[in-house]
């Protein structure tokens, strides 16, 4: 299925073709597995999530909208959706405020660029920010855990992430960002 293009895979899969999804499979498995083992050093959840993402795709393809989001978008979407409510229902109730630490995996060259500049993006942020954004991108906690976790009213939390994702954004972009 080389050659054949990530909508019209989700089109095949949308008419319940498994050699479509298999493909999608190939392509999207190593970068979901990546994003996921920055959430969890669990590899058997990790597995199980991306196989559940892979049947979510299934089972929503006849709703995909390419004008709302790529199907990279959507598929990583679905998938980090899963990770961060699994993470939600077995996280212990008190968690140490540390960053998490960062790994380059990368399925393709490409992704393995975009994962550095991502991470220089990164670095450019203050520790207290990073922390916040890490933790509530990778780790699934809402604005009021980090709050309780960090100690700061929940209006800066706020603020700060974000600060930090139009930080993030203008680094990303090139453009300007509001600090």
């Amino acid at each position: 299925m080389r050659g054949v293009t990530d909508e019209e895979l989700v089109g095949l899969v949308a008419r319940r073709d498994e050699l479509a999804l298999r493909e999608l499979y190939r392509r999207y498995a190593p970068y979901l597995k990546a994003m996921m083992r920055r959430m969890t050093s669990d590899g058997d959840e990790v597995e199980s999530c991306v196989q559940d993402t892979l049947m979510r795709v299934w089972d929503a393809a006849g709703r995909f909208d390419p004008m709302k989001a790529s199907v990279k978008t959507w598929v990583v979407t679905i998938g980090h959706r899963l990770m961060i409510n699994r993470l939600r229902k077995g996280r212990p109730r008190t968690v140490e405020l540390t960053v998490p630490e960062r790994r380059l995996e990368a399925s393709s060259s490409t992704d393995h660029v975009t994962r550095i500049y991502v991470s220089d993006a990164l670095d450019t942020l203050d520790p207290d920010a990073r922390q916040l954004l890490e933790l509530a991108f990778f780790r699934g906690h809402t604005h009021q855990e980090l709050a309780e976790i960090s100690g700061k009213p929940l209006g800066t939390v706020k603020t700060i992430i974000r600060r930090a994702l139009a930080r993030l954004r203008g680094t990303l972009t090139g453009g300007t960002h509001d600090d």
